[in-house]
């Protein structure tokens, strides 16, 4: 009978280690894969900001440059649409440069469905608010469709805090 209470506490105090290594198994886990934060706070309760992360990895393969414009116009009173560039899929950088640091600004990006951009009738695909200088990419892939597997994207920037011109940079 003693041997048998010495083998039951024994096998508790082993289940009881193997549930703390399980539990903290599947904690750090789960933190590793958490959502990326938002860069910036969404002001438009309309535009799906979340759908934006962070590019800055260390595990980044690198950029292919799509669309630079050195003289494009952030307005406060409209928007501006870049030209459409065709995406592989992936993730798709928004790269702005030049701007005030307290310049807010709207984002929106679109796959356009026509020869040119028409925001009425092109699919909107997500937006947020920039501040100033902004790295962002999305997760296009959802968007390439047709023959050309390709998405066919534009960005419109506008309503900025006030007007002034800066560098918009578009990577696949």
């Amino acid at each position: 009978m003693l041997i048998v209470k010495k083998v039951r506490k024994t096998l508790i105090l082993v289940v009881g280690v193997l549930l703390i290594c399980f539990a903290l198994l599947i904690n750090s886990a789960s933190a590793e894969s958490s959502k990326p934060s938002l860069l910036t706070p969404n002001l438009y309760p309309n535009l799906k900001s979340d759908k934006f992360v962070n590019t800055v990895s260390p595990l980044s393969s690198g950029w292919d440059q799509l669309y630079l414009n050195t003289t494009f116009h952030f307005d406060h009173n409209s928007f501006r649409n870049t030209s459409i560039v065709k995406s592989g899929g992936g993730n798709f950088r928004i790269k702005t440069t030049g701007l005030g640091s307290n310049n807010d600004y709207r984002i929106e990006v679109y796959e356009a469905d026509g020869g040119s951009p028409n925001p009425s009738k092109d699919d909107w695909v997500v937006g947020t608010t920039g501040i100033g200088n902004e790295d962002l990419s999305y997760y296009v892939q959802p968007e390439v469709d047709g023959a050309n597997h390709k998405a066919e994207l534009y960005v419109r920037f506008g309503y900025s805090g006030y007007s002034e011109q800066g560098t918009v940079e578009l990577d696949d």
